[in-house]
């Protein structure tokens, strides 16, 4: 009976010890439900509590007094949070894909944040808008500073950066941009950064918008893409149901006067805008796929802006479309961040 007992309890040490190892190889995720200010009294009626998954990286509960840089991922329009995580192989999930990566001394140890950005309109945007939040600053004040208080970041610039696919890179583009005293490194992957080009395609299918929010979700992708668009770049509390002013009048090859409110989003115009904040930038990030039709030429025109302002960014395409590869970017641009950022080495 004792022998019994003992063999017991030395396998119940041993698997311990085993889960103890596993945990000091590898990171985790978890998820929190976070208050963000910014988002309060949105028009949309969408609530400020976020859904966020937080990567922690396999050393995090080993050493209580080592900081890690922070990175904040963006997803794309129509997706959510998971998009990061859902998947059960590397090039789906980023928990497996950073074990790898570290493995591989790829990239070095920090931590990941992607918060849920997915509205009634399916994607923010990531801008400043009545109607749908003030989405940036709900990214580089609110959340950032919830991160800061709450984890063991380094809480300085030179040791944060933001990336994003597609709506995402448009908004890490961006908002990196706006926010220098936040993010020292920006990364946009498949970005949607010409708005204008995209609402002439847009216009040429001559679909109706909808007058109801019930019948938002029948309206198809490039309808729904357009008025969350709109909601995000000119919100207008007067016109319901969704709170803003379009481009142009669908059936008529005319556009609107609110034109300019689209215009001020405009990637190579920004650029020059914020010429000396993409100056000082640590990396900037830029890649497609050359077969993604929706942000290829996107793409090539900013990396030409950015030539022309003699900015030092890297600039990658890659066979495939727009959603191809994307962990394998994610990888590139970690990868990229690793190199330049701050990090705690004194208590490694």
């Amino acid at each position: 009976m004792l022998k019994s007992r003992s063999l017991v309890v030395n396998m119940v040490l041993f698997f311990n010890l085993f889960l103890f190892i596993v945990d000091a190889k590898e990171g985790k995720i978890i998820q929190e439900i976070i208050k963000l200010p910014s988002l309060e009294g949105n028009l949309l009626g969408d609530s400020p509590s976020r859904e966020v998954h937080i990567y922690l990286p396999p050393s995090y509960d080993k050493g209580p007094d080592r900081r890690y840089p922070v990175i904040f991922l963006l997803h794309g329009y129509t997706a959510n949070h998971q998009a990061w995580t859902r998947g059960d192989s590397p090039d789906k999930n980023i928990l497996l894909s950073m074990n790898s990566w570290m493995k591989e001394k790829k990239v070095e140890e920090m931590i990941l944040v992607m918060p849920n950005s997915y509205n009634k309109l399916r994607g923010s945007f990531y801008t400043n808008s009545e109607t749908t939040g003030n989405w940036a600053d709900a990214i580089a004040k609110d959340l950032v500073k919830y991160i800061d208080d709450t984890y063991r970041t380094l809480k300085q610039p030179e040791s944060r950066g933001i990336a994003g696919h597609s709506m995402g890179g448009f908004g890490a583009i961006v908002i990196g941009m706006l926010y220098p005293e936040v993010f020292s490194c920006i990364a946009g992957m498949a970005g949607v950064y010409n708005y204008e080009r995209l609402f002439q395609g847009i216009q040429s299918y001559n679909s109706p918008i909808p007058k109801e929010m019930q019948k938002f979700k029948a309206s198809g992708f490039f309808v729904q893409a357009m008025i969350a668009i709109c909601a995000a770049f000119a919100p207008n509390p007067d016109r319901p149901p969704f709170y803003c002013d379009f481009p142009f009048t669908p059936g008529e090859n005319k556009s609107n006067q609110t034109n300019d409110r689209f215009l001020q989003y405009q990637i190579t115009s920004m650029a020059e805008k914020h010429l000396e904040t993409l100056m000082s930038r640590r990396e900037i990030f830029i890649d497609c796929g050359t077969e993604d039709w929706l942000c290829i030429t996107d793409a090539r025109e900013f990396h030409e802006k950015l030539n022309q302002l003699n900015v030092r960014h890297t600039y990658q395409e890659f066979a495939g479309d727009h959603n191809s590869h994307v962990m394998a970017s994610i990888g590139k641009v970690l990868e990229s961040f690793s190199k330049v950022l701050e990090f705690d080495h004194q208590n490694d």
